[in-house]
């Protein structure tokens, strides 16, 4: 009887884990990983790709560089003491554990594809410091300000850099969607997966936008509105002007009169 019960619950705990690797690509490739090197702060692994020792300590001076920038902790009660870089040669688009759903099921996993690796080891692309700083802000009540601070702290980090679908010399352009999304309380558009100029100029966008709450007030400032309870009051409050009225003095929106 014990044998039997043991045998079926090792095949249940296989069963489940086959389906959650199924359901969940990023499983699949963390599974999948291999330990490269590690710091008292993260961990560095690689999936089909080869990766240098000393990325790990790359990675681990990025951890406090973040933690400066934004006068804001690691949150390790929740997402643990490491930070995991995943490098693989099977992800398309870097990004954190689960992407979008992050906040729903928050880990502390950061999969770079190879030309962001590759990007941060030549000093041209900031992608890693972006994802990493999602980490840092995993709660948010703002997606595209959820993006926004991620592109600031990166290009704080590392200036002058392409940063996920932007290279560095990209310039804002007004569209048509301003009003909806930037700053706002929506969900990351579905656009951003279907359509890649709309990806391209959301992101930038966003960033111009977080830019300009962080110069009209601060830092502090800033991530006190991020993490608390979203309201267009307490917006106008915190940076002493209104959302639509920021957007078109940064000439963002095609509606702006």
């Amino acid at each position: 009887m014990l044998r039997t019960f043991i045998a079926l619950t090792l095949l249940l705990s296989a069963i489940a884990s086959y389906a959650q690797r199924r359901d969940n690509p990023d499983a699949t490739v963390l599974n999948r990983a291999k330990l490269v090197s590690q710091t008292d702060r993260v961990e560095v692994y690689r999936d089909d790709v080869d990766v240098e020792e000393a990325f790990a300590v790359a990675v681990d001076q990025l951890y406090g560089a973040i933690e400066d920038k934004l006068g804001q902790k690691f949150d390790t009660v929740t997402l643990g003491e490491k930070i995991k870089v995943v490098v693989s040669n099977h992800v398309r688009v870097s990004h954190v554990w689960r992407g979008y759903q992050h906040m729903n099921d928050p880990k502390a996993v950061v999969f770079l594809n190879t030309r962001a690796y590759n990007g941060f080891k030549s000093k041209t692309n900031a992608t890693l410091v972006h994802e990493m700083t999602h980490l840092f802000t995993w709660r948010y009540n703002s997606h595209s300000l959820r993006e926004g601070i991620a592109d600031y702290i990166a290009r704080a980090v590392m200036p002058n850099t392409a940063v996920g679908p932007n290279e560095a010399n990209t310039v804002p352009i007004k569209v048509d969607w301003a009003f909806k999304y930037l700053g706002s309380n929506l969900p990351a558009p579905p656009e951003l997966t279907s359509d890649s100029e709309f990806r391209k100029s959301y992101y930038f966008s966003s960033y111009v936008f977080v830019n300009a709450l962080v110069e009209r007030s601060s830092m502090a400032n800033f991530l006190k509105f991020y993490n608390g309870v979203y309201s267009d009051a307490i917006f106008e409050s915190t940076f002493k002007v209104t959302r639509l009225n920021l957007i078109c003095e940064l000439k963002l929106g095609t509606d702006c009169k």
